[in-house]
């Protein structure tokens, strides 16, 4: 990677982040509602809203308003939380931790199980179980992933109640966590009731996020698993009398993952990029 190519991502990635913040700003500058009238009493005095506009910069022009918020987000001051009364970076990196378990967990099961329908379908190519596992890509795809949440909660939270709906962990369990990683650290702890409990709170919204990925990683890896499968050293493979099954998994997955490899890194340059619909 030159030092041009560097600069160029360095500069898009500044404009990118001007270009975000604009709209971030305009768009909580344009939506109803006062902030100063969620914060106050109903019956402040018109000098006791003033004097709040004041403290928070509201009372100034547009534009010096944005570059103070703008400057303050730059130095790591992201405010106070108007109905939580805390700091908002202080909100942010107490749930980061369970942000990143969940997202983990997610996209283990994207892999595992897009992976698994991926073998599947290449093993049985040009039968009605490619089909169902296409239409079932195809489905995965269409419906965005906050909608999953919502079926997986009737159907496994209300119906059939099997897990979970709602908090991380269940209140009447001892917590003798020293940090915010629940999961891996009940796991380092030996703590294995809580670790089932746990992910017993994650699973619903984990697969649910792992659902629309899943489609992508099984589509894109059973295309390059169908072409490396009429390789010749694939074919020596069969000669030998191995198993489809293990000429999959042993001689053809290896080199059809690059292509999956690749298409993450793809998306890493290109993160505003829509490949087979959007996922999100």
């Amino acid at each position: 990677m030159t030092s041009r190519t560097i600069a160029i991502r360095l500069i898009s990635t500044l404009l990118t982040i001007l270009g975000v913040a604009i709209v971030v700003f305009v768009m909580v500058r344009v939506a109803p509602g006062d902030p100063i009238a969620m914060m106050i009493s109903p019956g402040a005095s018109q000098a006791d809203i003033a004097q709040l506009r004041a403290l928070y910069g509201l009372d100034k022009p547009i534009m010096a308003q944005f570059f103070t918020w703008f400057g303050a987000i730059l130095a790591g001051d992201f405010g106070t939380s108007i109905s939580l009364r805390e700091s908002v970076r202080s909100v942010v990196l107490d749930h980061l931790p369970a942000t990143l378990e969940l997202a983990t967990l997610a996209l283990l099961i994207a892999v595992l199980l897009g992976t698994t329908l991926a073998v599947i379908a290449a093993r049985y190519r040009g039968s009605g179980l490619e089909v169902g596992i296409d239409v079932f890509n195809g489905l995965t795809l269409s419906v965005p992933d906050f909608l999953w949440g919502l079926l997986l909660i009737l159907l496994f939270g209300v119906a059939v109640p099997l897990f979970e709906i709602s908090g991380r962990v269940s209140p009447d369990l001892e917590l003798p966590f020293a940090t915010h990683f629940y999961l891996i650290e009940s796991v380092l702890r030996l703590r294995f009731d809580l670790t089932r409990d746990l992910l017993g709170h994650m699973l619903m919204p984990a697969l649910a996020l792992a659902l629309p990925l899943a489609a992508v990683i099984a589509q894109v890896l059973k295309t390059s698993l169908k072409e490396v499968l009429h390789q010749d050293y694939v074919l020596l493979a069969r000669t030998r009398g191995f198993s489809e099954f293990h000429v999959l998994l042993a001689e053809a997955l290896r080199n059809a993952a690059q292509s999956t490899k690749a298409l993450a890194d793809y998306l890493e340059r290109n993160p505003n990029s829509i490949i087979f619909g959007k996922t999100e």
